[in-house]
């Protein structure tokens, strides 16, 4: 049995299309102190919220995080990092 990392089929429009959402619904993103508090605090609200392709055992992809957020990998990583 080979053992590595799960197979992600995930795409940026995922993140792009909650962002965007979260970003029209949250009006208190606006006074997150870093980027990457707003990430933070964006993927505890897309969790939170049960969208799409943030429930339980789905795989947050950092790269397509990033390029759907337009944020750097850096930032996309330590935010899913961060997550309390």
């Amino acid at each position: 049995m080979t053992i590595g990392r799960p197979k992600s089929n995930d795409f940026p429009l995922k993140y792009q299309e909650s962002y965007r959402l979260y970003q029209l619904s949250e009006p208190r993103h606006a006074q997150a102190a870093t980027a990457i508090d707003d990430l933070t605090t964006y993927l505890e609200w897309a969790i939170a919220n049960r969208e799409p392709g943030f429930g339980e055992g789905d795989i947050i992809n950092v790269s397509a995080l990033a390029k759907g957020v337009k944020k750097s990998r850096n930032t996309a990583g330590t935010s899913v990092s961060a997550r309390r």
